[in-house]
């Protein structure tokens, strides 16, 4: 069984993947801090995500984790990975964290 350190780096590395897969990063960087603002306005944003890019964020992270973001769920109230991936663990079954990690292995 893993450790939490070990899930929370798992699923914050698939996080990251989805974000770059949605806007690529910018100068060359491959890489992104954890605890980085996300969204656009933000200062120092590696990433500016707009609106849109967070409708894709929420799309792909609920289907890759099996969860849906519904009306009451702001995705851009997760202002780095760090909070979604807080928002994955605590929402999602720790069956669906573990298929959706797996899905990358196959």
């Amino acid at each position: 069984m893993k450790s939490t350190l070990d899930l929370r780096r798992e699923v914050g590395s698939v996080v990251k993947e989805i974000i770059i897969s949605i806007k690529p990063l910018d100068d060359g960087l491959e890489d992104f801090p954890d605890d980085a603002p996300l969204f656009s306005g933000a200062e120092a944003s590696p990433v500016e995500l707009d609106s849109l890019d967070g409708l894709d964020l929420a799309l792909s992270i609920g289907e890759k984790f099996g969860l849906d973001f519904g009306a009451d769920v702001d995705i851009e109230s997760f202002q780095t990975v760090n909070d979604i991936v807080d928002f994955i663990l605590s929402s999602a079954s720790p069956t669906l964290v573990t298929e959706g990690l797996d899905t990358d292995r196959k």
